[in-house]
């Protein structure tokens, strides 16, 4: 394969994209932050897969949303360079809505009227949200100021952004050891420029990949029984293989939809999982919970 027809670029800055319901990666390489009390004291994974159907992880409500509920329209989930979740969606009147967990638990809100929420970008500690025509917010995340920019400026990040141009469609979701792992169970192997084959075609290693974190790729898998199933996969080039599925009960009223839930993995090593559904009291909400992977890490390891 010609070398001149894609290029592998390093990113320059921390920078990435937002996860949403009907695509995109999530890098690995990035950040999250804090529950409620009983919450807090789930320090491992263990402690996580203890919880059952009759006694399920608990959550923490982050706001509640005004109107009905799209399962279809986009959402973005990041976390911060210091570990702080990040979640950006749009209620059914149109409002832009973003919520920013302290690390003391609370929880900072702000609204965008007028804006068609088509991508959002966390930069280091800038966070682009799109777009109102030609305009975008820039907001800084830890003073919470922001204003209207050009697009053009959201555009830049985005080549930024792009840490791997692969030849195809395919989305990276992790880089290790010379390997570049897709969302999609591809492959492809940079020193030889080209995708691990099975004969002549393209060799799947595994279904799907939402996220990384350390040496394993995983994949979020939604339950009917208002749990998820998180499958592991050993990052491993050409000896990748799926290993283990473990099971999460979560404690969701069974007014959420487990299919919308929308993620997101900090540098620390914690798993945030942010549901929208109807409560207990019928009104529309937002959830966080959050899975500590770094036990799991240091256990597939073994």
């Amino acid at each position: 394969m010609n070398l001149g027809k894609f290029v592998i670029m390093i990113a320059l800055a921390a920078v990435t994209v937002g996860c949403q319901s009907n695509a995109a990666w999530t890098p690995n390489f990035l950040k999250q932050a804090q529950p409620e009390k009983k919450q807090q004291q789930q320090k491992t994974f263990e402690d996580v897969l203890k919880h059952t159907q009759g006694d399920p992880l608990e959550g923490k409500v982050l706001a509640e949303i005004k109107g009905v509920f799209d399962p279809d329209a986009n959402r973005f989930a990041f976390v911060t360079d210091d570990d702080r979740p990040v979640f950006v969606y749009e209620e059914s009147d149109g409002t832009v809505k973003l919520l920013i967990v302290n690390k003391d638990g609370t929880v900072k809100q702000e609204s965008f009227q007028g804006y068609d929420l088509k991508k959002a970008i966390l930069n280091n500690k800038i966070l682009y949200i799109g777009y109102k025509g030609n305009s975008v917010i820039k907001l800084n995340v830890d003073s919470f100021h922001y204003s209207e920019v050009d697009k053009s400026e959201m555009e830049r990040a985005r080549v930024v952004l792009d840490e791997f141009k692969l030849p195809g469609k395919e989305t990276p979701v992790h880089s290790q050891d010379g390997f570049i792992y897709t969302q999609e169970g591809y492959i492809f192997d940079i020193k030889n420029h080209e995708y691990l084959l099975s004969g002549k075609s393209k060799k799947k290693f595994y279904e799907k990949a939402d996220f990384a974190y350390g040496t394993h790729l995983f994949e979020i898998e939604p339950r009917l029984d208002q749990a998820i199933n998180l499958k592991v996969i050993a990052a491993k080039g050409d000896k990748t293989a799926k290993g283990k599925t473990y099971g999460i009960h979560l404690d969701l009223h069974k007014g959420y939809n487990v299919k919308n839930i929308e993620h997101a993995i900090g540098s620390n090593g914690t798993l945030y999982l942010f549901a929208i559904g109807a409560r207990e009291d019928n009104k529309l909400a937002v959830k966080m919970f959050e899975v500590p992977l770094r036990s799991l890490e240091e256990k597939e390891m073994e």
